[in-house]
């Protein structure tokens, strides 16, 4: 929830007696796209079919990208940014409730994108593109152009593993809503 209360990209851990965020650079330039099928996901199914126990050696793997992710946004270096991405907690789990999930995030990085993945529980598939123009000219026009190839790329995917839904393109958003003029209640703080 701190994304939505501060804005941007936002890292948050519940301490002893308080939340504790922070939030992370986002490069100008940064879009996602978005694959939201129509069909919809119990939440309790969904939670379900994740193991009771993780092994060690998949905690270590996903620690060490959970790092590099934050590396990969903090310095706008996206290269890594598809290896950071993968994922051994729930990913492969969920994803033999949403096929499509492999299909679309594999499309979607072949069309270009820095990086994909299955959105929380799911179903919602989400792509990372741009960010590597760090305000130069054109580098608006070229990651409006990749997030609309990655964009075709997610729903040619998803057409061809018949999954219905709709294709989004977005730009992350600084404000939340306390820097929107509300407090951490949504009450109007001006």
């Amino acid at each position: 929830i701190a994304p939505a209360i501060y804005g941007g990209f936002q890292i948050s851990f519940a301490g002893e007696e308080q939340w504790i965020a922070q939030r992370v650079s986002v490069p100008h330039g940064l879009q996602v796209v978005l694959f939201i099928p129509d069909d919809e996901a119990s939440t309790e199914l969904v939670r379900e079919i994740l193991p009771s126990h993780i092994a060690y050696s998949d905690a270590i793997f996903n620690i060490s990208r959970a790092s590099m992710l934050v590396n990969c946004f903090a310095t706008a270096q996206f290269n890594p940014l598809r290896f950071a991405m993968e994922d051994r907690l729930h990913q492969q789990h969920r994803s033999k409730l949403f096929l499509h999930c492999d299909p679309i995030i594999q499309a979607a990085l072949r069309a270009g994108a820095h990086g994909a993945f299955l959105s929380g529980a799911g179903p919602t598939v989400v792509a990372i593109t741009g960010g590597v123009g760090m305000g130069r000219v054109g580098s608006d026009t070229m990651s409006q152009f990749l997030a609309e190839e990655v964009s075709r790329a997610v729903h040619e995917a998803a057409d061809r593993h018949g999954v219905r839904g709709s294709v989004h393109i977005a730009a992350p958003t600084t404000a939340g809503l306390i820097s929107a003029g509300y407090d951490s209640n949504g009450d109007k703080l001006w």
